[in-house]
């Protein structure tokens, strides 16, 4: 269930996707996008009906009486909603991006995901070079299979993007810097990230996006808990950080972290998810 993942008094419309608040817990905006907004994005969507609705993302989560909590350090809490299906046989995703860095700082910003109901794979394409004219080689690039009550920290130079494994509507979590850069183009202008995500015969499979220049294969990993950073799973993390805001001051300056960030998942076989 979403709230009890969440720690929230949350509900959701299972044919929708559609989130509705409760107990006095506030959301700033709601948006979504359709198969037709992100054409560009999926591998094919020849003979899919543009209309149909892909995921749907709810900015700025709170109690009032946490304003501050959040405010102070510059942080957000967000839910994404990303329905089932699959478009020419890929299944549904976010968009995709890269962060950028704040002023001064060496790293861009890093994220929190957390899975609050159902299967997300996580993409992580690591691409030290993403915002200059050498981008487009990932030096590494994996699908993080992250189940309901596990998270996934986002590393400093990652694309990512979000890939609902589940046959049902699957919902993530983050706690972000909320002046974090958020840059497309580079995801943008290869259709896609490195890894597309596909549903075959014998079940989930990845196929390397050919526009990107890829030495190696892409691979699943899954995520690993990380209690100094206070990454435990099974904790919601809205309730870990109202309880202790210091617990997240990481994401505000990743380097000190940054080589433990880059270690916090571990490859599988593909059999094994």
């Amino acid at each position: 269930m979403i709230d009890a993942a969440s720690g929230l008094p949350l509900s959701i419309d299972e044919s929708t996707g559609a989130l509705s608040f409760h107990d006095g817990l506030l959301c700033e905006t709601e948006s979504g996008k359709t198969l037709g907004q992100m054409a560009g994005l999926f591998r094919s969507v020849a003979g899919e009906d543009p209309g149909r609705p892909v995921y749907r993302a709810y900015r700025n989560i709170r109690f009032a009486e946490h304003e501050r909590l959040f405010s102070e350090q510059g942080m957000r809490y967000d839910i994404t909603v990303v329905i089932p299906g699959t478009s020419c046989g890929e299944l549904f995703k976010t968009s995709g991006h890269y962060h950028g860095a704040g002023p001064g700082q060496a790293l861009p910003f890093p994220e929190v995901y957390e899975v609050v109901k159902g299967t997300i794979g996580f993409v992580l394409q690591y691409d030290p070079l993403f915002d200059t004219p050498d981008e487009g080689a990932p030096a590494d690039v994996r699908v993080v299979v992250a189940h309901e009550g596990e998270t996934v920290v986002i590393p400093a130079f990652a694309g990512h993007g979000s890939i609902n494994l589940a046959d049902e509507v699957s919902a993530f979590s983050n706690i972000a810097v909320a002046s974090c850069p958020v840059l497309y183009d580079a995801v943008q202008a290869h259709h896609g990230l490195a890894a597309y995500v596909m549903r075959g015969d014998g079940g989930v499979q990845l196929v390397a996006n050919e526009s990107y220049d890829l030495e190696g294969t892409p691979r699943f990993a899954r995520p690993l808990e990380a209690p100094d950073l206070g990454i435990v799973f099974g904790s919601p993390c809205y309730r870990a950080y109202v309880a202790d805001p210091a617990c997240y001051a990481w994401l505000l300056d990743c380097e000190p972290h940054d080589e433990r960030i880059v270690g916090l998942t571990e490859l599988i076989e593909e059999g094994s998810l």
